[in-house]
């Protein structure tokens, strides 16, 4: 995959995912299989919104024709990685509809450093799972700044 067209997501607080299939969480490393990601993907993409079962296969298994069962082994396989680090109920199953991924995402494009475009810095600051890791920071700065109410 292109470098220029590289991007990271952030998601259930103080989780990130590269789009190579590493999911982190503080200093756990957790390898995502390649469909598995896809799906993921898939669901973060259009997190807090139902994605069509059919939308999914076409996405992740492109002209390939699959059975729903490689789809719901994804989901199963997703869930028990979710299920391992504290987020059990993050990915719902809607009913003979499809899915969808509960919770906030960040999308963020990584450059050819390997890190995102915009960059903050704010001192003392200490967050709750205390690390400096830039990404964690962003997030819960994000997370910090969207929980304040704005008087008009």
């Amino acid at each position: 995959m292109d470098l220029e067209n590289k991007f990271s997501y952030h998601f259930l607080e103080g989780l990130t995912l590269t789009e190579d299939g590493i999911l982190t969480q503080g200093n756990e490393q957790v390898y995502i299989p390649q469909k598995e990601l896809g799906v993921l993907i898939v669901l973060l993409e259009s997190a807090g919104h139902v994605v069509l079962k059919d939308m999914i296969i076409e996405s992740v298994w492109k002209n390939i024709i699959v059975s729903d069962e490689s789809l719901t082994r994804c989901i199963y396989s997703l869930r028990c990685i979710f299920e391992k680090i504290g987020y059990d109920r993050c990915i719902e199953t809607i009913y003979r509809k499809g899915y969808r991924f509960s919770g906030q995402v960040f999308k963020t494009k990584i450059n050819e450093d390997n890190t995102s475009d915009y960059s903050i810095a704010i001192f003392p600051f200490t967050t709750s799972l205390n690390t400096l890791d830039p990404l964690i920071l962003n997030q819960e700065l994000v997370q910090i700044i969207s929980n304040k109410k704005i008087d008009g």
